[in-house]
């Protein structure tokens, strides 16, 4: 049976927000980083997905945004993410925002998680005018995510 026009409803952003918290857990369950995990949209349609793998691949840059963001050019042949949304489970940290003001991402969803709860404290660091439109989405799974993160950590 053909799809009709509209048949298919547009997810809300918790449910986009899951999706990255599924990452996360990846991150957490393999031991390759902190509970991280992003996702790029664009048009409602899932264009990338990853998690952090700081711990497993010994580089700086095995950042879940900036895996995502690599994944997300590649797969549509272009360093242009105009129209893209990226959805994660916290702030992004300087390097991925950055990142994201250079692929043109269109707007940044982050889960309301305290970024200082993993050493990080990003939004007071950055510089300048913002680049790039932000939300911050208080989403129950991902505070599961970091809190049980921070109870294995301790």
């Amino acid at each position: 049976m053909a799809r009709t026009k509209g048949a298919i409803a547009k997810r809300d952003d918790n449910w986009y927000m899951k999706l990255a918290v599924k990452e996360g857990y990846k991150a957490m369950d393999n031991k390759a980083g902190k509970p991280f995990g992003a996702i790029i949209l664009k048009d409602g349609h899932l264009i990338s997905k990853a998690y952090d793998k700081t711990s497993i691949k010994p580089s700086i840059i095995n950042h879940s945004i900036i895996t995502a963001i690599d994944m997300a050019c590649r797969k549509l042949g272009t360093s242009d993410l105009s129209g893209c949304v990226l959805y994660t489970t916290t702030e992004p940290c300087l390097m991925c925002y950055g990142a994201c003001i250079n692929a043109k991402i269109d707007s940044i969803i982050y889960a309301n998680v305290e970024s200082s709860l993993v050493d990080c404290n990003y939004h007071e660091q950055r510089v300048g005018e913002v680049k790039v439109d932000e939300y911050v989405l208080n989403n129950f799974d991902s505070k599961e995510l970091m809190a049980k993160y921070l109870l294995r950590r301790n």
